[in-house]
């Protein structure tokens, strides 16, 4: 029974024009997998577009890291280099970093309770080639992240929250955004020979953004605080118990309509390849 529910959620989900994953990488981190039992890198390719009327597209390589660090502790360091091209012209570099520490704090038979404390760290430009804040790549805020899950054997779920600290330093569009709330569900079994996961995240902005105008007041930006609802799924093959690869969709059930952040994607895919040691 769990294994038909599953396949007949990633057929459906695998058939449906792609929109979005998580769109905003700092928080959507605390939603990412549970703890493993062994130390695991990836290199990842992300691309992607905002679609109409932005027109960006989105194209990124990842160094991500998880490694133990006790037999209760994880750390998962990412550091992206990626690129932004729409009409208005184009950027390229390196990308916000993500830190997160994930400590158990109980765990038996029925599962295991986690606590993460992180941050996504300002480390991409925010006012590359004069461009606006939705072609740039980094958001020019370090912004302290701070969760706690629940793993048991199939299912996750889990809270999150995202202070966004500071105001972006681009000149077009100095934006200040409004913290983030993540509730995160999911469900972990196999597609035939595939391990795979389905995932549901909703993102609440708190208050709305807004930019600094040239005058010194503030405008507020209508929308920016909507409720979004992704749903992602994975596929994942190991070739070995040290080496895999995996790829990753998903899709908006709601979505923000503000792209000011130049955080909307339209569609995304991601895949990677995994060590284990």
């Amino acid at each position: 029974m769990r294994r038909t529910t599953l396949n007949l959620a990633l057929l459906v989900l695998l058939g449906i024009p792609l929109h979005a994953q998580c769109s905003d990488a700092g928080i959507c981190a605390l939603g990412h997998g549970p703890s493993l039992s062994r130390n695991q890198l990836f290199v990842a390719g992300q691309v992607g577009s905002s679609g109409s009327p932005d027109d960006l597209t989105f194209q990124a390589a990842q160094l991500k890291g998880r490694f133990q660090l006790g037999a209760a502790t994880t750390i998962t360091a990412v550091l992206p280099f990626g690129t932004v091209r729409g009409p208005l012209g184009s950027t390229t570099g390196l990308g916000d970093a993500l830190l997160v520490l994930e400590q158990t704090l109980s765990e038996g038979g029925w599962g295991r309770f986690s606590g993460q404390l992180g941050a996504r760290i300002a480390t991409g430009q925010d006012d590359a080639g004069g461009l606006p804040q939705r072609y740039q790549l980094g958001l020019g805020s370090t912004d302290p992240l701070v969760g706690a899950r629940f793993d048991a054997l199939d299912w996750e779920a889990g809270l999150g929250y995202q202070r966004a600290t500071s105001r972006s330093g681009n000149r077009a569009e100095p934006l200040k955004r409004g913290d983030d709330v993540l509730v995160h569900v999911g469900y972990r079994g196999q597609l035939g020979a595939f391990p795979a996961s389905l995932q549901a995240l909703a993102i609440q902005r708190l208050s709305k953004s807004n930019i600094r105008q040239p005058d010194g007041t503030l405008r507020s930006l209508p929308d920016s605080d909507r409720l979004q609802v992704n749903l992602a799924g994975s596929l994942s093959y190991p070739f070995s118990a040290s080496l895999g690869v995996e790829a990753r969709v998903a899709l908006p059930l709601l979505k923000r309509l503000d792209n000011t952040d130049g955080l909307k994607r339209a569609w995304t895919f991601e895949g990677a390849i995994s060590w284990r040691f």
